[in-house]
Parts: structure tokens; C-alpha cells; sequence
């Protein structure tokens, strides 16, 4: 049975498949930092959890083309796209993480981008993760982090969003896990069954167009709450306020904070 929380970003990943890619990819992105924080060989196993539209995977096979990869995600729709990305390079399973449909210590290596401070309670998901982790093995995961600076291109988009979320006040349902957005959470998470735990805070600067900046703040989870009389009017209200701020060259830059998350599977 899933959650509220689950059911909304079933819904939202079905419109909006391979979302976090468009957002978070490109150069210098998050989830090459992911895969530069693994370590393992060319013949690892490897999990990737919520692995949406098959992009950090992707990003492994062009490291380690050997590496034996899986995926699983609640989303229909994204596992299409990832299909369409990958074609027979991985497997691609639909599932959720509370209840992973593989063997005890399938895998030298688990991996997780932008998706662990979705789920809610996350200690059934790191029992699992530790299930099918091999003794030794790697937990990495990037995860948001709580604290947000402010930025020019932030302070528009709150200036934009804000009326219509204090006129028409969507219900909220506890999307964020809290404690996956912060070192102390991270720590306490992961104390026991986990050993060499390390958390790296970071930001993720990405400067374009103010079109992709646009893009960028419209496939946030905070507009798809709201009414479609609002999802219509917030796209040409945010363009004209950011094209205020875009430099000579049209371009301006927004900043995501994030946590690099690492362990070992202490499990005998």
C-alpha cells in the first residue's frame, strides 16, 4: 500500500519523467559527483534506488562499461524513459524501496540521487539497503540539503509562487524526510549497521538561459500542488521577473545545496 507522499509523486513523476535529470545534469552535476565518490570496480553489481529515467546510470556505464547495473522505481513512466535511454545496458525493475525484490548481498554497491529525503520513514529502506548490500559494501546517496540560501533567481521564484500558495493554501503531507537533509539526521540514520559514515555539504551552482532557469524552478514539486489556474499563470510571471535579473549574455545562476552521503554495510 502506498503513502499519500507516494501516490502525489507517482502523479507527478507520470507528467513529468525525467525531471531530476533536466534539473540536476549537465556538467559538473551532482551525479557526477555521486559517481566520482563510489568506489568499486568494473564488475560491481550495482542498485540504483528511485533511479527515475535511467540518468546516473548511464553516467556509471559511461565510467565502467562492465559494471552490472540495476534500477527500480516506483514510476512507470520514468522506467519507460530509462528503458528508452538504456535499451539492454541495465534492468530496470518497477518497485518501491521498502521492499526490495532481490537476494541478500546482491550487490557490492547501492546508490541513491536526489530521492532519499522523499521517503518516509527511511529506516525500512536502509534495512532493505543493507539486506542486499554484500558485507563491505557502498552505500552512496546525494540527497537536498535543509538551508537554502537566498539568491536573486530564488527570491523571484518565491516572489512569484508565494500569492498563490497563501490564497489558495494546499494541504501540505510531510514530503521530506528531515532528518536525510542534514549531517547530525544523516549520522543517526546510518548508526547502526553502517560504519566509515562521511557527509560532505555542497551546492550545485547551474547557470543558463533564463528559459532553463524558468524550467529549472517549474519542475520543483511546489507548483504541481497548487490549482491549474495557477500552473498557467506562474510560467510567464516567473519569465519576466527572472529575465530582469539575467546578465548581458541572458544568463543567470541558481544554487541547489546538496549532502554527499557514504558508508560501508557493517553486516557480517
Amino acid at each position: 500500500m502506498t503513502t499519500e507522499a507516494e501516490d502525489f509523486l507517482k502523479r507527478y513523476h507520470a507528467r513529468f519523467p525525467g525531471c531530476s535529470s533536466t534539473v540536476f545534469g549537465g556538467r559538473d552535476s551532482s551525479y557526477e559527483r555521486l559517481v566520482g565518490a563510489v568506489e568499486t570496480t568494473p564488475a560491481s553489481r550495482l542498485l540504483d534506488i528511485a533511479c527515475g529515467d535511467g540518468f546516473l546510470i548511464e553516467c556509471f556505464l559511461q565510467a565502467w562499461p562492465d559494471v552490472e547495473p540495476i534500477g527500480i522505481d516506483m514510476s512507470f513512466e520514468e522506467l519507460e524513459s530509462g528503458r528508452q535511454r538504456l535499451g539492454d545496458r541495465a534492468v530496470l525493475v518497477e518497485g518501491r524501496a521498502q521492499a526490495l525484490p532481490f537476494e541478500d548481498a546482491n550487490f557490492d554497491v547501492v546508490v541513491s540521487h536526489m530521492a532519499m529525503m522523499l521517503i518516509k520513514p527511511l529506516e525500512p529502506v536502509l534495512d532493505e539497503i543493507r539486506r542486499v548490500l554484500r558485507p563491505g559494501g557502498q552505500l552512496v546517496v546525494v540527497t537536498g540539503r535543509r538551508g537554502a540560501q537566498s539568491t536573486p533567481a530564488l527570491d523571484a521564484y518565491r516572489e512569484v509562487i508565494g500569492p498563490w500558495y497563501r490564497a489558495e493554501k494546499p494541504a501540505p503531507f510531510g514530503l521530506v524526510e528531515p532528518r536525510a537533509t542534514s549531517e547530525e539526521g544523516w549520522r543517526g540514520l546510518l548508526g547502526e549497521g553502517f560504519e566509515s559514515v562521511q557527509v560532505q555539504a555542497f551546492d550545485q551552482q547551474k547557470t543558463a538561459s533564463v528559459e532553463k532557469i524558468v524550467e529549472h524552478f517549474l519542475l520543483m514539486y511546489d507548483p504541481f500542488v497548487l490549482s491549474q489556474e495557477a500552473q498557467a499563470a506562474i510560467p510567464a510571471a516567473l519569465r519576466e521577473a527572472l529575465t530582469d535579473l539575467a546578465d548581458d549574455g541572458g544568463q543567470l545562476s541558481v544554487s541547489t545545496p546538496m549532502l554527499l552521503v557514504t558508508a560501508r554495510n557493517a553486516s557480517p
